[in-house]
């Protein structure tokens, strides 16, 4: 495997491979971004990063990730990364370990994927707020 990288970096080829997925990526973050705040509801946010592949999303409080993520899955086809996988301190308060939150990531899927499963992403939590079985994932 080294091989490979060194012959690519001889031969100029892996700079332009990077150049090539930061402009992916630049392109699929803006898409992305563009989603969210088009159709994240209101009392949900989202942390836009200045760098790097990941997206930062806060639902209201109450709203526990670990269970909506199960529905989530189930009706909507669509996933995400737990916030309380996050939090450093076990110790810290419930409440205080961002359950409300999860992380987006753009980087495993092409745009079109990318931007039909935030969408639906959007839905499920719209569901979830309005919805009359919302208090299925509602601490």
């Amino acid at each position: 495997m080294s091989g490979i990288f060194s012959s690519m970096l001889e031969l100029g080829l892996l700079t332009e491979h990077v150049k090539y997925i930061k402009l992916m990526y630049k392109v699929r973050m803006a898409l992305a971004l563009r989603v969210l705040k088009d159709q994240l509801p209101e009392g949900s946010t989202f942390t836009e990063p200045r760098g790097g592949y990941f997206i930062w999303v806060t639902l209201p409080e109450g709203i526990h990730c670990s269970k909506f993520r199960d529905r989530a899955q189930e009706k909507y086809r669509v996933s995400f990364a737990r916030g309380d996988r996050f939090c450093s301190d076990q110790s810290a308060a419930p409440g205080d370990r961002f359950e409300n939150c999860m992380r987006l990531c753009i980087s495993h899927y092409s745009a079109d994927r990318l931007l039909g499963g935030i969408s639906a992403l959007c839905a499920a939590i719209k569901e979830c707020i309005d919805g009359p079985n919302g208090s299925a994932v509602v601490s």
